[in-house]
C-alpha cells in the first residue's frame, strides 16, 4: 500500500508534523524536482515523538524533512549510525 501526506501553504503553528513511516521513505515535490529520503524502519522499536520515525516542518517556502532513529543505550566508546539514502 502506498501512503501520501501533503503539505502546502503557510501553517498557523510551528510544530513538526510527525508520522510512523513503516515504508522507510519520505519525499517531497517542489516545482519539477522530487527529493526522496530513504531510511530504516525497525519494527517494534520505541521511536521518540509519539512513536514517529519521520517528521516534516514547513514555514513559507522552507521545508525540513527528517528521519528519526530509535533510541539506543550506548556504553562508553560504543557508537551507533543512522543511515539516510
Amino acid at each position: 500500500m502506498t501512503h501520501y501526506a501533503g503539505a502546502a501553504g503557510a501553517r498557523t503553528d510551528d510544530r513538526p508534523q510527525s508520522e510512523a513511516d513503516k515504508q522507510g521513505w519520505a519525499g517531497y515535490l517542489r516545482e519539477r524536482v522530487l527529493f526522496v529520503k530513504r531510511f530504516p524502519c525497525v519494527e517494534g522499536a520505541k521511536y521518540p515523538d509519539y512513536g514517529c520515525n519521520a517528521e516534516t516542518y514547513t514555514e513559507g517556502s522552507f521545508m525540513e524533512l527528517e528521519s528519526l532513529a530509535a533510541p539506543v543505550a550506548l556504553q562508553p566508546r560504543e557508537s551507533v549510525t543512522h543511515v539516510e539514502r
